[in-house]
């Protein structure tokens, strides 16, 4: 009796710790190297990058556009996770209680009230182009899709990273294990499909879209947009550095993936709203790929999205923990309420969607106030 007293202890213990405050012990944490890897790069190259790239289009060329979006995200990502993710792997500490000894417990709230909206409102934005990529394979079927289609995909999207979520971090990894490889090749085929289709002389000679009179100012918010990008991902670094074995796995993956990886993707995007004028892989992979590749793309696309927001949602329960009054609800029921902010993406995705870019400048400035 007294034996399993003490393994149902053990056992409270450890569900308080994968899914409430209690600090990870390393034994308990599920990312080693490729874990890791795999995870901050399909976390990354969610379809927000194909949005950044979209604005750097506007504003520089594919030459300029590339050194922009690589030395921004590189620098935005290298500030915002040395101040992160050290702290929090070292301790095994989720991010709101690692920053109370700077903040404060008072202070602490308003970080947390910051994390929650840049959480949720990446969800939101993610999961409405989602719902756009369905939108976007019925048409190239030949149908008119229905004006409520995009809702209807944030809403799927919605119900997949719930799905994923309550299951734990175990299956995040598995998932990612899965959708990293395949998302790997679908990048490369994007390039490929932009560079065969276009040429590289066509696409280097683009001129910007709808850039400023000055070109200096163009680059310079080229850069900051880069910038951005990478400092935007600082609501869920504490999570992923928590759950990593090594210091190292801590670190070089959240530079390599969320820095130089999302800058490579950023810039696809980039290419193809200079040379076919959309930025979304969704509306431009069915006419050069033919829809078979249009409805791979979205898929894995699609994958990558719903991982993205599966770690934010994940992020996000445990941040709602730090209220009194969500402390000792169970994990599935807390999972609801990090659904209920994104339910107005379901009923006017397109008009928040338009937001995307006023979002990420919101985003970025809470991040270098934090």
């Amino acid at each position: 009796m007294k034996q399993l007293s003490a393994d149902s202890s053990n056992e409270l213990i450890r569900q308080e710790s994968l899914f409430g405050r209690l600090p990870l012990l390393p034994s308990e944490r599920e990312y080693g190297t490729l874990g890791a890897h795999n995870t901050c790069f399909a976390y990354a190259v969610a379809t927000w990058c194909f949005l950044t790239g979209s604005y750097v289009a506007d504003l520089v060329g594919a030459v300029q556009g590339v050194v922009c979006l690589i030395a921004g995200s590189l620098i935005g990502i290298f500030l915002t996770s040395m101040s992160i993710t050290l702290g929090c792997q070292r301790y095994g500490l989720e991010q709101i209680d690692f920053c109370k000894p700077a903040f404060g417990q008072r202070g602490s709230r308003v970080i947390l009230l910051f994390f929650l909206i840049n959480m949720l409102g990446w969800n939101g934005l993610i999961l409405t182009l989602f719902g756009n990529g369905i939108r976007n394979i019925i048409q190239a079927f030949g149908y008119t899709p229905a004006s409520w289609v995009v809702g209807a995909g944030v809403a799927l999207g919605l119900g997949i990273s719930y799905a994923i979520v309550t299951r734990g971090v175990h299956w995040l990894n598995v998932s990612n294990s899965i959708i990293t490889p395949g998302l790997s090749a679908l990048i490369a085929f994007m390039i490929y499909m932009l560079i065969s289709k276009h040429g590289w002389q066509e696409i280097a000679a683009a001129k910007p879209l709808d850039p400023f009179p000055n070109p200096f100012v163009n680059y310079m918010i080229a850069v900051e947009i880069g910038i951005a990008g990478g400092i935007g991902w600082w609501g869920g670094l504490g999570f992923l550095a928590r759950n990593t074995r090594r210091r190292r796995n801590a670190v070089y993956p959240v530079i390599l993936q969320m820095g130089f990886s999302q800058a490579i993707v950023c810039s696809v995007a980039l290419f193809s709203a200079l040379v076919v004028g959309s930025g979304d892989p969704t509306d431009w992979m069915v006419p050069l790929g033919g829809p078979i590749m249009g409805i791979l793309a979205l898929c894995f696309v699609a994958l990558a999205n719903v991982t993205s927001s599966s770690v934010s949602m994940f992020a996000s329960g445990l941040a709602l923990r730090h209220i009194k009054a969500f402390r000792l609800l169970p994990w599935s029921h807390l999972m609801l309420l990090t659904i209920i902010p994104c339910l107005p993406f379901v009923i006017w995705p397109q008009e928040l969607y338009s937001l995307g870019d006023a979002f990420l400048t919101y985003n970025s400035c809470c991040a270098a106030r934090r």
